[in-house]
């Protein structure tokens, strides 16, 4: 996999929930309510080596104090990668671990799309947290401060930030929710990623994650 065909670069999604970075889990400080340490947090360091192939980007805008490194980005297979930063404003815990300030980091297929030339990357379709609420009882309520923070909703019906978002993704009119769309490498195109009639008692309602 080329640097160029990974899709690698900050990319900041405006109007949306969350910001694409580069790839990886979102990550912050230990919670208050617990001496375990976070992975990625302050004070733990489980960084792969650098390789020759290693990136560095400057974040851009409200990010700029901010500066990302990619351990690898070519001759990429089936492997781990680490994604480290510095800067940045410290996570606030508060009442939930992510309360605010964490960073959501995503990964992202094909070349910069030309929409932005200054916030290049790969169009939001083709980027994908992970499957982090890939099933109906994760996350934990108290991780982050609600639950549409992790999935690729951009509105519900009701909320102001519908009408201005409506154009930009799939709108599922059982639920009322605003979707961005996934854009798989194939071309399969996934409007909604959770099917909103699923019911794990009752199995004719399907799976649960799209």
């Amino acid at each position: 996999m080329s640097r160029k065909r990974a899709g690698l670069g900050l990319r900041l999604l405006a109007g949306s929930l969350v910001a694409l970075t580069i790839a990886g889990l979102a990550t912050g400080q230990p919670s208050k309510a617990s001496d375990e340490p976070v992975p990625g947090s302050a004070g733990t360091d489980v960084a792969l080596p650098p390789t020759d192939s290693a990136v560095t980007v400057s974040g851009r805008g409200r990010f700029a104090s901010m500066r990302f490194t990619v351990n690898q980005t070519t001759k990429l297979n089936t492997q781990a990668v680490s994604v480290t930063w510095t800067g940045g404003t410290p996570t606030d815990s508060g009442q939930r671990r992510f309360n605010a300030h964490f960073v959501q980091m995503f990964q992202c297929w094909g070349d910069d799309d030309g929409t932005n030339a200054d916030n290049p990357g790969p169009p939001p379709e083709q980027c994908v947290q992970g499957a982090v609420g890939a099933n109906p009882k994760s996350p934990p309520a108290g991780l982050y401060p609600n639950n549409y923070g992790i999935t690729r909703v951009l509105a519900y019906g009701l909320w102001a930030e519908y009408e201005t978002y409506r154009d930009a993704g799939y709108t599922e009119t059982r639920s009322n929710f605003l979707w961005k769309p996934f854009r798989a490498v194939d071309g399969t195109l996934v409007n909604v990623q959770i099917n909103p009639r699923y019911n794990p008692v009752i199995p004719s309602t399907g799976t649960f994650w799209l």
